[in-house]
């Protein structure tokens, strides 16, 4: 759902396809960057301990606790509810609650089976995780096999798929219809 509003934005399929190539080198950047600190500081503690060595105790406690409790939660909360959005607009949910209903302007209810899917994935997790740090490891590890090959198999099916052609990358979205409200 996410590249509709950036196609209708960019009105070219080598725009968003250059803005996605840009996050990609800006996560590289920051893995990098990562990867530089663990080969500096091979000690477990991950983030925390890098705060620490680098700023100090002060900024690496406040960190900690932020990361506790707004950082981190803030993190699954929305990746937990884009994988209910994605998975809604796959497998239509039920409509419940009362869409017009506000409580100081903000509607709780609105998507509501979104956010009861995306609530019960975060149960669900964090049992999984609860279960025990092999079992999570285990599952972890079949997810991303699974993952990878999904990704592979899209690639394959996109390179030999009769209906593609390098064409399609160079036409303009000028058959988009505006979007609303973005």
């Amino acid at each position: 759902k996410k590249i509709v509003p950036m196609s209708a934005s960019l009105g070219s399929p080598t725009w968003v396809i250059l803005c996605w190539v840009f996050a990609g080198l800006i996560s590289i950047a920051g893995a990098l960057s990562t990867a530089e600190l663990v080969s500096m500081y091979p000690n477990s503690g991950g983030e925390y301990y890098y705060f620490q060595k680098i700023y100090g105790k002060f900024f690496a406690f406040l960190y900690g606790w932020s990361s506790f409790a707004i950082i981190k939660t803030a993190a699954i909360s929305a990746l937990a509810y884009i994988f209910a959005q994605s998975l809604n607009s796959l497998f239509h949910f039920p409509v419940w609650g009362d869409v017009h209903a506000s409580f100081l302007g903000i509607h709780l209810l609105e998507n509501l089976s979104i956010k009861i899917v995306a609530g019960l994935l975060i149960l669900v997790l964090t049992y999984l995780n609860y279960r025990g740090l092999e079992f999570a490891e285990q599952l972890s590890n079949y997810l991303t096999k699974t993952m990878l090959i999904g990704i592979g198999v899209f690639i394959v099916v996109g390179l030999f798929s009769k209906n593609g052609h390098l064409n399609h990358l160079q036409s303009t979205a000028s058959n988009i219809p505006p979007i609303h409200g973005v």
